[in-house]
């Protein structure tokens, strides 16, 4: 059996290695013809996981694994079509782009077949499978599923840095299919992939929402997070602390708060609920309120941080800014959507005399390129000669700095220190003003 993967991306490199450690042949399909290139030449250190680095590795030396640029061709020679291809966000309207998915679901169409499997993995709004993409794949092939062939959404439940671990060993797989056969099919075949088994759910709209869900629940956590650890810094106490107590009791789960929400999957899965909410004339005020909250962060976060700098006598003009943190969480290359990102920017358009971004596996990011801001991967580099320091990612190499050894690091006498992530810990030392969001101590 043959296995073709639309979007070579970060989930769809994680398919492929995946259905290859399985045992299947597999075709990794994209669009980027210099991403295909670089793939098929095993330039692969990009690819942070080091197992799915061997696996992709290993897969194109023996011949199993092959990337290609030709979705149509792969179609044709593949029983299994999996998609993992981008839904993106339209930034004006907030609501769902199906772009992508539409051009993937038409490639497969020209090449599908009766028996086969088409498996949507890619997050999307709820009826998407059963709509959109049945829609384009029986008008184009003149298939019918379910009849003809298989179709099913089962949504990747990954997270980044460590996806292939999470896909092959730590979650069950989610089924919806478009009726019984294509769940029995779907579970069948990915039960060989997948240590967890699969967790077959009524139909498509519902595995849609069992991802989505799992997003929003976040959001919200997050959102409450945030609110709760600007109450403490009014009240001058530690939430930490607060938080630390308070999840003793097996029935709260305090999560952290932060500079923000991102990546490309929790800030959009609340906008994809209020999209189909809004199209059955529901309200969702809590959703909707908590992703206000989140996305309302990175500003507070630069606005606490002014004022720190106000209270410790450094001119804005004079500060001299290194953010530690560009990736949008703690020990991923990703920067998608990154809060880091937006205090970046937030702080060049305060008036702050200088700004340069630090991150231990980011060496790119085209939004700091487009403002001309230094990024680097030296810690040395991006501390000296600094004033003023943001920790807005919590990767782990952080964890080990002292207060003692970024200032040390910067060569200047006074340094104010926001900490968004809490990866430092609490201390004093001279010259050094540390603030810590959700604590009303300076």
């Amino acid at each position: 059996m043959l296995v073709s993967v639309y979007g070579a991306g970060r989930i769809g490199l994680t398919l492929v290695g995946a259905w290859y450690k399985a045992g299947f042949d597999v075709t990794g399909v994209d669009i980027n013809e210099e991403h295909i290139n670089r793939l098929n030449a095993l330039d692969l250190g990009f690819i942070q996981e080091g197992e799915l680095r061997e696996l992709i590795a290993r897969g194109v030396k023996d011949g199993k694994v092959k990337f290609t640029t030709d979705g149509v061709s792969a179609s044709r020679r593949s029983q299994v079509h999996l998609m993992a291809v981008p839904t993106l966000l339209s930034q004006e309207s907030r609501s769902f782009e199906p772009g992508a998915l539409k051009a993937a679901s038409r490639t497969i169409s020209r090449g599908l077949k009766g028996g086969d499997l088409v498996i949507l993995e890619s997050s999307v709004p709820p009826g998407t499978t059963s709509g959109l993409v049945r829609e384009v794949l029986e008008s184009e092939s003149g298939l019918l599923a379910e009849r003809d062939f298989y179709l099913v959404y089962s949504p990747e439940r990954v997270y980044i840095g460590r996806a292939l671990d999470d896909l092959v060993r730590k979650y069950p797989k989610i089924i919806g299919g478009i009726g019984p056969l294509s769940s029995k099919v779907a579970s069948d075949v990915y039960s060989k992939v997948v240590e967890r088994g699969t967790v077959v759910v009524r139909d498509t709209v519902t595995a849609e929402l069992v991802k989505l869900f799992e997003g929003v629940y976040r959001d919200v956590n997050i959102a409450l997070a945030n609110e709760l650890a600007i109450l403490c810094e009014k009240l001058g106490v530690n939430y930490y602390e607060v938080r630390d107590a308070a999840n003793t009791q097996p029935y709260s789960h305090l999560h952290t708060p932060g500079a923000g929400v991102g990546g490309v999957c929790i800030p959009f899965y609340p906008y994809f609920v209020l999209e189909a909410a809004k199209k059955r004339c529901t309200d969702l005020p809590l959703v909707s309120l908590a992703r206000s909250i989140n996305e309302s962060m990175p500003l507070r976060t630069v606005n606490v941080f002014m004022d720190a700098l106000l209270r410790t006598g450094i001119k804005k003009e004079s500060a001299s800014v290194a953010v530690l943190g560009i990736a949008f969480r703690g020990d991923t290359s990703d920067t998608r959507n990154s809060p880091g990102v937006d205090v970046v920017r937030l702080l060049i358009n305060s008036g702050v005399g200088e700004v340069i971004a630090h991150d231990p596996y980011a060496t790119v990011e085209p939004e700091l390129q487009a403002l001309g801001v230094k990024m680097t991967s030296d810690l040395a580099s991006a501390l000296r000669g600094r004033n003023a320091i943001v920790i807005t990612a919590d990767h782990s190499v952080y964890r080990s700095l002292s207060l003692k050894v970024l200032k040390d690091l910067t060569g200047s006498k006074n340094v104010v220190v926001f900490d968004t992530k809490r990866v430092l810990q609490a201390g004093n030392e001279d010259g050094v003003a540390y603030v810590l969001l959700g604590s009303g101590t300076f």
